[in-house]
């Protein structure tokens, strides 16, 4: 609304996209936004498209992280950035993709220069206090939110305080904000 900026939105899961285009509506850029299902480490897009690429919080969830940065710099126009939040991890549950302490190589190799890369303070600890508090409010939560929706909320919330393997993720894990500049 403020930018007059045109995007289009990726997600695997239609459901995601639904969602995204209905408040498009409601914040009255539906003429501007364009969503669609889709594999970040595939585009559809041609080379050099786009002005800016953002991301929030699903490199982690990607098993080839290199391709999908690699895509990201591909659909950039040179000197377009790539804006993201993700996760540095040294350890990270079962059925995960494999931890990434440090994205920065990940990014180099694929044609950016790092402007910012900061870890974000407390956010670990933001993220405990959520998951500690989705435990204890499970009753109530009961009656707020569907039965799969719960069930998903609780499992990741065990897993990654520890409660199914005795292993603390959170602390092996880095809430980071990153700006990448293609080159």
């Amino acid at each position: 609304r403020e930018t007059g900026a045109a995007l289009v939105g990726i997600d695997l899961a239609s459901m995601a996209m639904e969602h995204a285009a209905r408040r498009a509506q409601e914040f009255g850029v539906a003429d501007r936004a364009h969503f669609e299902v889709g594999d970040c480490t595939a585009l559809r897009f041609d080379s050099s498209t786009f002005d800016a690429a953002v991301s929030v919080d699903v490199l982690w969830m990607i098993p080839d992280r290199p391709a999908a940065v690699r895509e990201a710099a591909r659909i950039l126009k040179p000197g377009a950035r790539f804006v993201f939040t993700n996760w540095d991890r040294d350890l990270s549950p079962p059925n995960y993709p494999p931890p990434l302490s440090d994205h920065r190589p990940l990014l180099q190799a694929a044609g950016f220069e790092i402007e910012t890369y900061d870890e974000i303070p407390d956010a670990e600890v933001k993220r405990r206090a959520i998951y500690e508090r989705y435990i204890a409010s499970e009753t109530a939560l009961r009656s707020e939110v569907s039965a799969e929706a719960l069930e998903s909320m609780l499992f990741e919330a065990r897993r990654a305080l520890g409660l199914l393997d005795g292993v603390d993720y959170l602390s092996h894990s880095r809430r980071i904000f990153v700006v990448a500049r293609k080159r």
